[in-house]
C-alpha cells in the first residue's frame, strides 16, 4: 500500500475514533472541507441536521470542540462544521454579504466600495452558498438525513452567513440561528420565509447592535427577515432588562 494512502487511512480512523469525520471535496476549483458527527446508531434515522458556521478566523475543527457532541447524542440529531476559506495567517472566514447597496436604516457606515462588510475571500470570488449547497450534498449521501429539518447556526462571521443562505438557499435550508452576526446583502427575496432566531448583546463592541463602521445592526436583521415574511415592522424597544445566569463554559468560540 502507498505510503500516502496508508496515512490517509489512518487520518480517517483517528477522526472517527474521535467520534466526528472529516471530508474533503472540491468546490469551484477549491479544496474545501467540512467535519461531522452521528449520534449513536440508536437514535435511528432520517434525523434532523444542525450545521454550525464559526466566526471570522475560526475555524470547523475549533468550533467543532467547543460546541461538543453531548446535545446531539442526546437529542438525536447530526451535526455538521462547515470551514470557511483560509486566509495566509491560518483562520477561515465567510463570503456572507458586502454591506454595499444597504438603505441607511441598516446601520451600516463602512465604505462604499469593497471589501465593506466583506473580507478577502469576497473579492476572490469565493462563493460559499456553493459550498453550502457541496456539504448537503455530500453529506446526504453519506448520512441519509432528514432534507426537511436542516438548521444553521453561526457565530459573528458565520452568523453573516446563515443569513445570506437564508436568502438564497430558502429551499433547503429550513431554520436559522445567528449568533452576534448580522445580515450582510443587499436582497433578499426568497421563495419562502425561513424562520429565525436572533441572538445578540448589547453589549457587542465587534459588531454593535446598532451598527456602524464594520457591521450592519441587529433591527435591520430583524426588519429584513420582517419583510420577507409579511410581519409588521420591528419596534426597538424603549427599555431593556438583564436576566443574571450563571457562567457554565467561558472558552471563547472561533
Amino acid at each position: 500500500m502507498p505510503r500516502f494512502l496508508f496515512a490517509l487511512l489512518l487520518t480517517a480512523r483517528v477522526a472517527a475514533a474521535a467520534g466526528f469525520v472529516e471530508v474533503r471535496l472540491t468546490v469551484d476549483g477549491r479544496e474545501r472541507l467540512y467535519q461531522y458527527h452521528l449520534p449513536p446508531a440508536s437514535c435511528g434515522a432520517n434525523l434532523p441536521l444542525v450545521m454550525f458556521l464559526h466566526g471570522g478566523g475560526g475555524n470547523a475543527n475549533g468550533t467543532r470542540l467547543n460546541v461538543g457532541d453531548e446535545s446531539s447524542d442526546r437529542n438525536c440529531y447530526i451535526q455538521a462544521f462547515p470551514e470557511g476559506v483560509r486566509l495566509p495567517s491560518g483562520g477561515a472566514v465567510w463570503t456572507p454579504g458586502d454591506c454595499l447597496g444597504l438603505p441607511s436604516q441598516s446601520g451600516y457606515s463602512g465604505p462604499q466600495t469593497p471589501p465593506g462588510c466583506a473580507l478577502a475571500s469576497e473579492q476572490a470570488g469565493v462563493n460559499d452558498v456553493r459550498y453550502i449547497a457541496a456539504v448537503l450534498d455530500d453529506l446526504k449521501a453519506r448520512t441519509a438525513f432528514d432534507a426537511r429539518r436542516v438548521y444553521a447556526s453561526g457565530w459573528s462571521h458565520g452568523g453573516g452567513m446563515t443569513h445570506r443562505l437564508s436568502c438564497e438557499m430558502p429551499d433547503r435550508i429550513t431554520a436559522i440561528a445567528p449568533i452576534e452576526g448580522t445580515i450582510k446583502v443587499s436582497q433578499c427575496t426568497p421563495s419562502r420565509a425561513v424562520p429565525v432566531i436572533e441572538w445578540a448583546s448589547l453589549g457587542d463592541t465587534t459588531s454593535p447592535f446598532a451598527g456602524g463602521s464594520s457591521d450592519t445592526s441587529v433591527p435591520f436583521s430583524v426588519f429584513v427577515h420582517l419583510t420577507v415574511s409579511s410581519l409588521p415592522p420591528y419596534q426597538s424597544p424603549t427599555s431593556t432588562f438583564v436576566v443574571q445566569s450563571a457562567v457554565v463554559d467561558a472558552r471563547p468560540i472561533p
